[in-house]
């Protein structure tokens, strides 16, 4: 019997060492946050900085002809680990829910100036370089307009 139960102890870590590791997904990433105002002038101007996202702004912001940068930043995210980040007119709440090579997923959030929440928790995901676009009015006839990429 004990040499059994020492065979059997032999081929089970024998087996252990055989079976091959399974790679885990990233668990971390880096999103870009863009804080963008968007107002409609007689003269339409875009920053410079602007110009490549000018079409996909323009459609997120309805008759928004003129674009200004507000803020922007780079904020590391670890799965399911919620990350408030200040905007100049408000806040994000960004969180890692998963990760494959090229696609994140992410729960968002994004709270106004006066602390009033315009995007509750939606679950979205965004391949690595393209842009999620979120929208609100703001003061003047402005809009307020926030854009995320991941990598």
């Amino acid at each position: 019997m004990t040499v059994r139960t020492v065979a059997f102890c032999l081929g089970t870590s024998v087996l252990a060492l055989a079976t091959p590791s399974v790679a885990q997904p990233p668990t971390s990433a880096t999103c870009d946050i863009l804080e963008v105002s968007g107002t409609t002038e007689k003269t339409p101007m875009t920053d410079n900085e602007l110009k490549p996202l000018e079409k996909r702004l323009k459609k997120a912001a309805g008759g928004a002809n003129s674009f200004k940068q507000l803020s922007r930043q780079s904020v590391p995210l670890t799965a399911n680990k919620p990350k408030t980040s200040p905007l100049k007119s408000g806040s994000t709440e960004l969180m890692l829910r998963s990760r494959k090579p090229s696609h994140f997923e992410l729960t968002i959030s994004i709270d106004d100036a006066s602390g009033k929440r315009w995007l509750n928790g939606s679950q979205l995901g965004v391949d690595g370089g393209d842009w999620l676009m979120f929208a609100h009015d703001a003061a003047n006839n402005a809009a307020h307009l926030v854009a995320v990429t991941c990598k």
